[in-house]
């Protein structure tokens, strides 16, 4: 099953620095590449300076939440998210 996720940034986003220059990124880029590399994510990146689209191959919504809870813990901290399903 495909899932597109749409979240925004959270609290620790400071809209005064570029997105290679905010909190933890090389954490958040290294994580979302490994998810890239194994297939989880197949499509996605930046909507705008404050949204984001990702095109998921996973079993649930579910698995998303877990897969990005890992995220989370490594980066950004908290964002709204919602899902919508594909295929």
């Amino acid at each position: 099953m495909f899932l597109a996720h749409l979240s925004h940034t959270g609290p620790q986003w400071d809209v005064a620095r570029p997105m290679e220059e905010q909190t933890e990124w090389p954490a958040h880029a290294s994580y979302m590449d490994m998810l890239v590399d194994e297939g989880i994510i197949v499509l996605g990146g930046p909507l705008d300076d404050m949204r984001v689209v990702l095109a998921m191959e996973v079993e649930s919504e579910e698995a998303v939440r877990v897969i990005l809870s890992g995220l989370r813990r490594k980066s950004f901290g908290d964002y709204a998210a919602g899902f919508g399903t594909a295929g």
